[in-house]
């Protein structure tokens, strides 16, 4: 707790900075010795010396020039002020000279890496950033590889476009309000599970076709159930079925079949 009222200025620095770890509020009032104004509002800031961590990239041993890269949520020691961005590395060939791919990247946990050359090695590592400024600390050790091979044609990979909680064993697949309930969760905890995962990717929960899992793929879902506008898919995953009108009569023996080429680490 501090109380000076015998401050002259306008900016004030305390003796015991820095702080622990931790929020602080603080609100000022001004008089002439005599007459002093109300509190003026309170305003806080936050003080976050400790370094996140736990990002860890994953993607397919081995894909043609387009795969996708993701990464685990970072955690940042409490008293956090939160992970609010990703810094994601990539090295190609030699596992070692690493330049920054995505700096300060915000928009999820997910995505595809388009510049790949057929017979190269790509390296990546997750860096997880703070709010406070904090970075991960880097190690420039690879946390995953993808071998690019341009004679992969790509996969069709079966599900159907928004039905986001589809599981193996449940036939006909349908898109309904469950699926919103379903990927809200997700985002909220990111639960295991997704199902349809292919190389890396969740197809069936890419409602809008940007080849990313975002908030933007639920607001799509919503206004399709409100009759304002029709599902996408990621132009790179083509589903085997875009809506109910052309699934077979039973599933295929192996569905969902969307593992594609390499295990995800």
């Amino acid at each position: 707790m501090i109380d000076d009222n015998a401050l002259t200025i306008t900016q004030y620095a305390h003796p015991s900075f820095p702080f622990p770890d931790d929020e602080y509020y603080w609100r000022v009032k001004a008089g002439d010795g005599v007459i002093w104004t109300e509190w003026s509002e309170a305003w806080s800031f936050f003080i976050d010396t400790r370094l996140p961590s736990g990002a860890v990239c994953s993607s397919p041993d081995s894909m043609g020039n387009i795969f996708p890269v993701s990464w685990t949520a970072g955690t940042d020691p409490s008293p956090s002020s939160g992970i609010v961005a990703y810094n994601i590395y990539v090295s190609e060939n030699d596992s070692q000279n690493y330049e920054i791919w995505l700096e300060h990247y915000q928009v999820g946990l997910m995505v595809l890496f388009r510049d790949g050359q057929h017979g190269h090695i790509y390296y990546f590592e997750a860096i997880a950033v703070d709010s406070a400024g904090n970075y991960e600390e880097v190690t420039f050790t690879p946390e995953c590889s993808t071998y690019v091979d341009t004679s992969f044609e790509g996969y069709q990979c079966e599900y159907m476009p928004g039905d986001v909680n589809m599981y193996n064993g449940i036939w006909p697949p349908a898109v309904i309000g469950a699926d919103v309930t379903y990927l809200v969760n997700y985002f909220r905890s990111h639960p295991s599970g997704q199902t349809c995962i292919l190389a890396g990717f969740w197809c069936s929960a890419d409602a809008n076709g940007d080849c990313i899992i975002v908030g933007s793929d639920v607001t799509k879902l919503v206004n399709y159930f409100r009759g304002q506008t029709e599902l996408s898919y990621c132009i790179d995953y083509e589903p085997a079925w875009h809506d109910a009108v052309e699934l077979p009569p039973s599933p295929p023996e192996s569905w969902p079949n969307c593992e594609g080429n390499g295990n995800v680490r």
